[in-house]
Order: structure tokens, then C-alpha cells, then sequence
């Protein structure tokens, strides 16, 4: 399976921000849909975790939400950033004070290691990398 395709869903709605919010509601058949439908799940249902049809469904159910929940995640901040004219890392600096006093409380420790140590990506990077991390779960080796 190709993160290509999944990409170009992620660049569609970015173009044509309108497109976000549309996405994961009623499914659209056209043509076009219908063929992108069916080389993701034939490609899925190569998957060595894919054993049957209720895996293959849950397989598309997990890729589909992901890439529902980024895209719209991401035209959420655009559209946000727009709107107040402060874009995330402003937003961050902003809380930065706020956060670093959280943390010291020592209350959240696995926070602390994502803000202090976590990778600091780019939009595209970051969705890139999950949607990798989805493939992998579920083109990986079937578990025992």
C-alpha cells in the first residue's frame, strides 16, 4: 500500500480546504471514489494481517479515520490561524509559561517527554510518519 494515494486525499483537501468537511460523512460513490475505494481495500487485502473480510473492513475503518482526523486537523489550524492571526508556534509560545509550570508539578511525566523530547515535525511530516505507523500496523507481520 502506497502512502501516495492517502497523500493525495491530504492534498486535495488542503487545496480546497471545503473538502475537510466533507470528508468521513456520507460516502460518495462516483466513479472516481469507487475506483480509489477498491485499489485501497484490493491493496489491504494483501496485508498479512488482513485474514478475512471483518479484518479488511476494520483495516479501512483505521486508515480512513486517520486520514479523516489529520486533514481535518490540519485545515482546522490553517483556518484557525487565519482567524486569530496567530499561528501554532505563537500558540505554543504562548502557552509556553503556562505548560512549563504544569510540567514542573511533575503530575505529567509522559507529557513532559512529549513537549521536551518528541519531534517537532512539520504538518507534512508528522502526517506522513503516522501514516506510516498505520501501514506498518497493519501490512506487519501477523500477530501470533
Amino acid at each position: 500500500m502506497s502512502p501516495a494515494r492517502e497523500s493525495s486525499t491530504r492534498a486535495a483537501a488542503l487545496e480546497h480546504e471545503w473538502f475537510s468537511d466533507v470528508l468521513g460523512g456520507r460516502p460518495h460513490l462516483g466513479p472516481h471514489a469507487l475506483a480509489v475505494g477498491e485499489a485501497t481495500a484490493a491493496a489491504l487485502g494483501t496485508a498479512p494481517t488482513v485474514r478475512d473480510i471483518d479484518d479488511l473492513q476494520r483495516a479501512l475503518g483505521a486508515l480512513n479515520a486517520f486520514i479523516i482526523g489529520a486533514v481535518r486537523r490540519e485545515v482546522t489550524e490553517r483556518r484557525t490561524t487565519r482567524a486569530t492571526g496567530t499561528d501554532e508556534a505563537a500558540f505554543q509560545a504562548s502557552l509556553g509559561p503556562y505548560l512549563t509550570r504544569m510540567l514542573k508539578t511533575g503530575r505529567y511525566p509522559t507529557v513532559a517527554r512529549l513537549v521536551i523530547d518528541g519531534a517537532h515535525l512539520s504538518a507534512e511530516e508528522t502526517f506522513n510518519d503516522n501514516l506510516t505507523t498505520i501501514l506498518d500496523g497493519i501490512t506487519g507481520p501477523p500477530r501470533a
